[in-house]
């Protein structure tokens, strides 16, 4: 093929799998020494001569064409992200099909490619009308006194509707739409196109195949762990100097997917779990739609439950496929599983199934999660907080015991993290409450999670308000204030100039400062040489991060770096890595350059105490999945005095989330100040007041340092006291379930041990184990 013809091919690959009409593609006539390349290369790729003056078509727009695809004197973007274009595809002509078409498409062993692409000829009415933008699809349905206003997909609804019902005679007008014999009776549907391709010109589609091969190469090349909707984008964007990775050493591991099988298999869990998520995505949309019309919906709907139906078949025949060794490497290669990828998916469409399909489907699914502990362990303890709600919504006495059972176990459970044991806590001592158990058969625990103190401001609101289809005016979207100034500012924002005034600087940062924090000082062990851990150079991060073996396979690295933040070397890290990297932009998890300048960071790690920083990055390695969230909205500091400030920023009927709460715990445990920002009108002030809330000031800032370790806690049953730590099985000193006393949904997983204990010995998890580090 020549160079030209496959350049073509290659950009057009690039872009969204759809019909692209010629100016989507006429400007790459200017990367050719010769224009005329252009029309060849469009010959070349859909295996035909063009007719006559569709090589001067191609290369010269007609002048009625609208700016969507651009002119051609319109730059080359090399970071190729979503075309602008892309979004006027309507939902009605999506890419994604059902559960079977992407079996069919992924699992096919031999692939068409006699071709490379399908001119105008093949595309069909439905193809050429998602091609013209609403203004030109408004000018056609005038042209055919149509009705043409609305969104642009119920305008080609219009049109195809009318193709099928009417017909015209070709001596009306004949010149103007279509040449043939007098009299001769045509479609309206012909008619319609004809007037679609004097609009659009000409056209041309990849062939599926192609796409489908490239897009294989791209994952066994890039070993993407995630479907990617546009490819080879790493290699361009550091080919195009806009990127720059971090240079470490890489191993291609050879048998990472054992034969072709494997490789289909798995290519078939992303193509299902990405249409999964555009099924679950347009339910979204269209449920948010009070005009929707009940086929509609009941058209999503049963597209989700196939996807469900077809994801938990493939999920169960995963698990009694032949398991990885348990080695690290093949710890760390289980990502790419076909059981790994069906797990997310099933984890992210059960909320979404038990609506559709009632909390029976719901409970279905997470059974099926509990009952397998080799892919995504640590979110066992959700499963395990979602199940036992679904069996508190009937308020028998039996499903509330089953729910009390599947509590304990969940907290036995070594893999449940720190983030779900205080919501598994509090839903313990609920169930204990509605079970009307005596006090000697409770569980007792003194340790609760610490609170910081309340800070409220005055403001004045202006809420952002939106008409529905009434014209009735209601509150909508986030609530602006009026600044010092009389600007209209954030609530976010609006706290910032409330500190500003009491001589801090400050950040909107969340949880990109405690990213960012883990990264500057963690940068050479991140990217230190683990098995397993970098396949490829256009890796942000090891493939382990967010599994239990970032630190089991580095410990005596990272205990080593965390005593020497302890010890207060935390500056020298930071500066160190910042001084490295910054200039070039370095692209790896965490660091967000943009978003501190160099004296700022170095600034707010100064302020910081050893101990608070220490338990920044100790989150990290415990939990980097989940660490993200929670943390407080601003980062306030006064370099002078050295007092830096964590700060949620509530309106005032907002609350903090469980993550919220654990991380404010975190924080103060550790020696930071923390603060609970309410920003409030007059009116808001007095509601608070009338209902005996009253503001406080002083804000408590703790100066001993503490461990992650959140709280100490004495648990009692039948009498008998024990100090154990929250992380610890609430009760397990004499809290052990035969295996008929467990609900039979739950299966006990091999990590799971029941101990008996004696009073005196003191019982630690696997979480308490690692924060020994």
């Amino acid at each position: 093929m020549p160079v030209h013809a496959l350049y073509l091919l290659v950009r057009l690959s690039l872009r969204s799998h759809r019909w692209h009409r010629h100016s989507d593609f006429a400007r790459y006539a200017d990367d050719f020494d010769d224009a005329s390349k252009l029309g060849d290369a469009y010959q070349i790729l859909c295996n035909r001569r063009s007719p006559t003056g569709l090589k001067q078509q191609i290369l010269k727009p007609e002048h009625n064409e609208t700016q969507e695809g651009g002119s051609l004197n319109t730059a080359i973007d090399l970071t190729l992200e979503s075309d602008e274009e892309d979004l006027l595809i309507t939902k009605s002509i999506s890419t994604h099909s059902s559960p079977g078409d992407y079996c069919l498409e992924s699992s096919t062993s031999t692939l068409d490619l006699t071709f490379h692409a399908t001119s105008e000829e093949h595309a069909e009415l439905a193809d050429l009308l998602g091609m013209l933008s609403k203004e030109e699809l408004e000018d056609l349905a005038r042209k055919i006194k149509l009705p043409g206003h609305g969104k642009k997909g119920n305008i080609i609804t219009a049109l195809l509707s009318a193709a099928d019902t009417q017909y015209t005679l070709s001596h009306f007008r004949r010149n103007e739409y279509v040449t043939g014999n007098k009299g001769a009776i045509i479609t309206f549907g012909a008619r319609l196109r004809a007037l679609c391709m004097g609009q659009i010109g000409c056209c041309i589609r990849i062939n599926p195949a192609v796409l489908t091969l490239l897009r294989r190469i791209n994952l066994i090349f890039f070993r993407t762990p995630v479907y990617e909707g546009h490819l080879f984008v790493p290699a361009i964007l550091v080919a195009s100097h806009k990127r720059v990775y971090h240079r470490y050493i890489t191993t291609r591991t050879p048998d990472i997917f054992p034969d072709r099988c494997s490789l289909l298999e798995y290519e078939l869990s992303l193509e299902l779990e990405r249409g999964c998520e555009a099924s679950v995505e347009d339910y979204k949309q269209l449920t948010s739609t009070k005009e929707l019309s009940t086929k509609e919906r009941q058209a999503v709907e049963e597209t989700i439950l196939e996807f469900y139906r077809r994801v938990l078949d493939c999920f169960k025949v995963s698990l009694e496929r032949r398991t990885r060794s348990q080695s690290l490497l093949g710890r760390v290669l289980e990502r790419f599983e076909p059981g790994h990828v069906y797990t997310r998916t099933l984890h992210h469409i059960a909320p979404i199934v038990g609506k559709i399909d009632g909390v029976e489907s719901e409970a279905t699914i997470l059974q099926s999660l509990l009952a397998q502990n080799r892919w995504h362990c640590g979110k066992r303890g959700g499963w395990y907080d979602r199940l036992a709600l679904l069996h508190m919504k009937d308020k028998t006495t039996e499903q509330l015991r089953r729910a009390y059972k599947l509590v304990t176990v969940a907290l036995l459970d070594e893999s449940t993290l720190l983030r779900y044991k205080p919501k598994l806590i509090r839903r313990l001592k609920r169930l204990e409450h509605q079970l009307k158990l005596a006090p000697d058969e409770r569980h007792a625990c003194d340790g609760d999670l610490e609170r910081c103190q309340d800070v409220y401001i005055l403001g004045c609101r202006i809420r952002p308000c939106a008409q529905d289809s009434k014209g009735t005016e209601s509150a909508a979207g986030k609530t602006i204030w009026e600044g010092s100034q009389g600007v209209p500012l954030g609530v976010e924002d609006y706290a910032l100039e409330h500190y500003a005034r009491l001589g801090f600087r400050g950040k909107h940062c969340e949880g990109t400062l405690v990213r960012f924090i883990f990264a500057l000082l963690f940068h050479d062990i991140l990217f230190m040489q683990v098995p397993g851990a970098f396949e490829t150079p256009y890796q942000t991060a090891p493939l382990d991060l967010v599994m239990d073996t970032f630190y089991t396979s580095r410990k005596e690295v990272i205990d080593a770096r965390l005593k020497q933040i302890l010890n207060g070397d935390a500056l020298v890290f930071a500066d160190k890595t910042d001084s490295e990297h910054r200039k070039d932009r370095t692209f790896f998890v965490g660091g967000k350059w943009d978003a501190f300048e160099r004296h700022e960071i170095l600034e707010i790690l100064e302020c910081m105490k050893p101990s608070v920083i220490h338990d920044i990055c100790l989150q990290q390695i415990q939990d980097f999945e989940a660490s993200g969230g929670g943390v407080p909205d601003l980062i306030v500091w006064n370099h002078s005095s050295l007092d830096v400030r964590f700060v949620e920023v509530k309106s005032a009927s907002d609350k903090l989330s469980e993550t919220q709460k654990l991380w404010i715990h975190t924080l103060l445990s550790a020696g930071a100040t923390v603060e609970v920002c309410h920003v409030e009108t007059e009116e808001d002030q007095k509601k608070r007041n009338k209902n005996g809330r009253k503001s406080q000031m002083n804000v408590r800032s703790r100066s001993n340092g503490r461990s992650l370790e959140y709280s100490t806690a004495k648990w009692s049953r039948s009498g008998i006291n024990q100090e154990q730590s929250i992380g610890s099985p609430p009760g397990a000193a004499n809290l052990l379930l035969s295996d008929d006393e467990l609900p039979p949904e739950v299966v006990q997983v091999s990590s799971l041990r029941k101990r008996g204990l004696s009073v005196s010995e003191r019982v630690t998890s696997g979480l308490e184990k690692r924060r020994k580090i």
